[in-house]
């Protein structure tokens, strides 16, 4: 029977691979180094879709945002067809380096994280801008399709003593509906991350982190709008 099984779960991984076989992943640096620009797509667009990712804390933090950002605006071969933005918790642990404190109300927490946000916003669309300027000639005019996944629900039962003032819920909520209008203005797609954590703090060993079924669900979410015929495999439970 363990042969059997073991055979089976093989057998759902290949399905998936064969399934997403557009899909290939870039290494990200392994430092916070210079931002490597994405080289020319493939000859047939759309044969590959490639994934690579930034570790990206706070909403707004110069000295890490403006080398990538122009980097993208100035040597990027190609603009890639989606960035997935997400932060916010950070913002929340760490209020005094997103320029709040602890001490400040829900609401000027919140407003201190939306001005973040508009900053970011601003610079990542005049890099995107510049970028479709210089590669004009070669007919890139095709802007990236941007989404950000919302901060999600918190655990509080879960959390350390020193997080239970700094983390709460009310205040992701507070962070989400500030950033909302000022995404939509921008173009951004708003995945949200919130209801379906909030719905299940059983879930969350740490009251931040969701392994399991809730990240496979906003995982599998999250590939339906990146590849729209992406469909999880048949009985999988993986994502």
């Amino acid at each position: 029977r363990h042969h059997r099984r073991c055979q089976h779960r093989r057998r759902r991984r290949l399905h998936r691979v064969s399934a997403l076989h557009s899909l290939a992943f870039v290494q990200p640096n392994a430092t916070a180094g210079p931002y490597r620009p994405l080289g020319p797509p493939p000859r047939k667009r759309g044969e590959v879709m490639r994934l690579g990712f930034r570790l990206k804390a706070f909403a707004w933090e110069a000295g890490f945002d403006e080398p990538w950002l122009r980097a993208l605006a100035d040597e990027a071969a190609a603009l890639p067809d989606a960035i997935v933005l997400s932060f916010g918790l950070w913002d929340m642990q760490y209020p005094q380096q997103a320029g709040s404190s602890s001490g400040a109300s829900v609401a000027e927490r919140a407003a201190a994280f939306a001005a973040a946000l508009q900053t970011f916003l601003s610079r990542l669309g005049d890099a995107i801008d510049a970028a479709l300027a210089r590669l004009s000639a070669r007919r890139e005019r095709k802007r990236p399709r941007l989404l950000w996944l919302s901060v999600g629900a918190i655990a509080s039962r879960a959390l350390p003593a020193w997080k239970v003032k700094l983390l709460h819920s009310n205040l992701s909520r507070a962070f989400n509906d500030a950033a909302a209008p000022l995404l939509r203005r921008a173009g951004v797609s708003v995945l949200d991350m919130y209801t379906e954590s909030s719905a299940h703090p059983e879930a969350s060993p740490d009251g931040v982190h969701y392994p399991g079924a809730v990240s496979r669900s906003h995982a599998q979410r999250l590939l339906r709008q990146l590849l729209p015929g992406c469909r999880r495999a048949e009985g999988s439970r993986e994502s």
